[in-house]
């Protein structure tokens, strides 16, 4: 019960990082025909707490990898988005102006789909060849689906920008897995799970119409509960998930 709880809150733990990606911008939405972007390097670390009822896992991911998103201006107070991640994965995104062009401080709100896909394998075997005991080696696939809802916020004083995004994030999981070895084998299983987290991104900006960023980005996955789904000795396990990033780079089009 443990193994399959570490599995899922590692894997939705790796994700909720992956899905912030960067954000390197303001809240200001761009006119129509207009466009930006950034490019960047993202470094990020998630703790994962998992316990049931016997035993209490604690693990730390690492993971470094280079970010990079566009931006278009399609109509006057509204534009679309694309961000990518070579830590595996992709999402689009829409934003929506509240505040725009009276002053210093302005606002939006976005909302972005993302989709990533990749495989875990692990491998058991014994020390001692004389054991007598087969390897055995188990592979998931792991199809997620995430959407994020961004709230932009930030303060523009002309070479200068502060911007802070608070962000609602749920991440829709389907896990495929099977286990192989002549001693014990099992046919592949399908799972599905889902997980709410909340984030905060807080970072700035130094240039006008390019220049450098740098940010930080924490997510605190929200505690959830599982059950084996045995009713002959059924358990019960909570995980949690905390995710920190910090990324900088160049942008251009604010």
């Amino acid at each position: 019960m443990l193994s399959r709880l570490v599995s899922v809150v590692g894997a939705l733990g790796m994700l909720s990082g992956c899905v912030t990606l960067t954000t390197a911008q303001t809240a200001r939405v761009l006119k129509p025909g207009q466009s930006g972007g950034h490019v960047g390097v993202a470094t990020l670390q998630t703790k994962n707490e998992t316990e049931d009822d016997v035993l209490k896992s604690t693990d730390t991911q690492r993971q470094k990898g280079i970010v990079a998103g566009m931006r278009y201006g399609l109509l006057d107070g509204f534009e679309v988005g694309a961000r990518a991640t070579t830590m595996g994965l992709g999402m689009i995104d829409l934003k929506l102006g509240l505040v725009q062009g009276g002053g210093p401080f302005e606002m939006a709100v976005g909302v972005g789909q993302g989709y990533a896909e990749f495989t875990a394998t692990s491998k058991v075997e014994a020390v001692d060849e004389d054991a007598g005991l087969d390897p055995v080696v188990s592979e998931t696939r792991y199809h997620m689906r995430i959407t994020d809802v961004p709230l932009y916020l930030s303060l523009d004083l002309g070479a200068f920008a502060l911007y802070a995004v608070p962000r609602y994030v749920y991440l829709h999981q389907e896990s495929k897995g099977a286990i192989f070895g002549s001693a014990s084998e099992e046919e592949e299983e399908t799972e599905k799970s889902s997980s709410p987290s909340l984030a905060v991104t807080a970072g700035f900006m130094v240039g006008g119409s390019a220049g450098v960023f740098a940010e930080y980005t924490v997510i605190e996955g929200l505690d959830k509960e599982e059950d084996d789904g045995d009713d002959d000795a059924q358990t019960s396990g909570t995980s949690s998930s905390t995710t920190s990033n910090i990324a900088f780079g160049v942008y251009f089009g604010r």
